[in-house]
């Protein structure tokens, strides 16, 4: 989604109006320093644009390019939705039952102005750019015939020193508190993919210890905190642990910055667990799409799993639970994009059947890649 980007969008907006579909959306990509100029696998990419001057959604597939007027779609309701607060620190426990009414609200103004309910009707994945995306569906035909083993990263606690703590983003140097569920969910995990793909836990890791095992790593699962930098999204990333000989353990956190340096070969799915990894919550940088999900597909995962707020512990369980399960009930071990789409949609639909009226605690789980 293109949303109050300047430049680009607005030039996007005028080249619609005068029906030049095609034109707006390589004047928008090159906006993001991206060019359009490659075949789509499969299925649709809507690229949704939004400005004072008008909104649309450019539908682009293999054959054509066209463009649909959308113009209940108002930036100004869009701003003040996009502006509030829904979870996190600043959000009181007494307040998340006014909060899921709201995002209800949210949800249903949405469909309304995007036409028609897609949550219950589509299989989504989402992409930084078309670029991005070509860049995913070049790994997954890279890695088609690729094997290996299942990574499970787990941090049931986290220790609450920062190594070098940066002023200027004001971090948090308060002990994250201990994750129960992770226990549970590599257990279930574990269970559910044993005897179909080899297994290799890695607990407590550091960063380094975490890099050298996704070197040759098939599917990486990462169970743990995950931090937001709003200053810098590059150095946004999960929160895993170090210590010196004789020292408390401390914070090691895997960046956006050092994931997206890696060139794994292996890779085909990572499935991150964790708080906020699809979030970008840099105002200025909100079309560029910088997060946790974002840099390991640099990295190389053709199919990555995300979350765009932070989750309930429980619900982290019972969504990757269903994702593994509903994965190898389609191919066994062997996946494509369509079917990663699917699991994650299956799983999060399961959850939602029994909380419906609780959009904040499912709605999160995001799938982008090819």
């Amino acid at each position: 989604m293109s949303i109050f980007a300047g430049v680009a969008a607005d030039v996007c907006a005028l080249l619609l109006a005068s029906d030049q579909p095609t034109n707006a959306l390589e004047c928008l990509e090159k906006g993001r320093a991206v060019i359009i100029g490659q075949l789509i696998d499969r299925g649709t990419i809507v690229v949704v644009n939004i400005t004072k001057f008008r909104s649309d959604a450019v539908l682009v597939s293999r054959g054509a390019v066209k463009a649909l007027s959308l113009p209940g779609l108002r930036a100004s309701d869009a701003e003040a939705w996009l502006g509030k607060k829904w979870t996190g620190r600043g959000v009181r426990r007494d307040g998340h039952a006014q909060k899921n009414k709201e995002y209800l609200k949210y949800l249903a103004w949405l469909w309304d102005v995007s036409t028609e309910n897609a949550f219950s009707k589509a299989v989504s994945s989402y992409t930084p750019s078309i670029k991005a995306l070509w860049y995913a569906q070049e790994r997954a035909r890279a890695t088609d015939g690729a094997r290996g083993a299942l990574l499970i990263v787990a941090m049931p606690t986290t220790p609450g020193q920062v190594a070098q703590p940066d002023s200027r983003t004001q971090q948090d140097t308060r002990k994250p508190p201990d994750l129960p569920g992770v226990a549970e969910e590599t257990k279930k995990i574990t269970d559910i993919v044993n005897g179909h793909v080899p297994i290799e836990p890695l607990d407590l890791p550091s960063v380094d210890q975490a890099v050298d095992k996704l070197t040759d790593c098939y599917i990486a699962h990462f169970t743990c905190h995950g931090l937001t930098d709003h200053a810098d999204p590059s150095n946004s990333g999960l929160i895993l642990q170090k210590r010196g000989e004789g020292q408390e353990a401390e914070q090691d956190r895997l960046t956006v910055h050092r994931g997206s340096e890696l060139s794994l070969a292996h890779a085909r799915i990572a499935y991150l667990s964790a708080c906020s990894t699809a979030e970008n919550g840099a105002a200025r940088l909100s079309d560029e799409v910088i997060h946790v999900v974002s840099g390991f597909q640099v990295a190389g995962f053709p199919y990555v799993v995300g979350c765009l707020w932070p989750s309930i512990d429980w619900v982290r369980v019972e969504v990757s639970s269903g994702f593994y399960g509903s994965l190898l009930r389609r191919r066994g071990a062997r996946w494509d994009g369509g079917e990663v789409a699917r699991a994650v949609r299956e799983a999060v639909m399961a959850v939602r059947e029994a909380e419906m009226d609780r959009p904040l605690a499912w709605a999160q789980f995001v799938h982008f890649g090819a």
